[in-house]
């Protein structure tokens, strides 16, 4: 199988406890709405990679999910390994109500000397 950065189960919509049949099913149900046979021709013509790389990783994680010797494989290196950290999140900066609860509004006193003028 090709390295991809998600997780077979993942990309199959799977979780580990998931039978052959299940898999099977995913996968099939998920090639069934990507595949550019059964897709409009103006949206696989818009994006042609895209919906190319997406079509790959689900055959690359059907590949590993559906032969049990290859799936014992994954599932042992994955109890092994140590879980990927989550990516970081962007800090959105200040926010609430402490923002939002500052008092009244001042008007900045040379524009409101001119506006206030006679």
């Amino acid at each position: 199988m090709r390295e991809h950065s998600r997780d077979p189960y993942e990309v199959l919509h799977l979780g580990p406890a998931a039978t052959a049949r299940e898999v099977a099913r995913a996968y099939r149900s998920l090639m069934r709405t990507l595949h550019p046979d059964t897709r409009a021709a103006e949206a696989v013509r818009a994006d042609p990679n895209s919906w190319a790389l997406e079509l790959q990783k689900i055959m690359d994680a059907y590949a590993v999910l559906r032969d049990p010797a290859k799936r014992a494989a994954y599932d042992r290196q994955r109890r092994e390994s140590p879980p990927e950290p989550p990516p970081p999140q962007r800090d959105p900066g200040p926010s609430g109500p402490d923002l939002l609860d500052t008092g009244p509004w001042t008007a900045d006193p040379v524009v409101d000397t001119a506006v206030n003028k006679p």
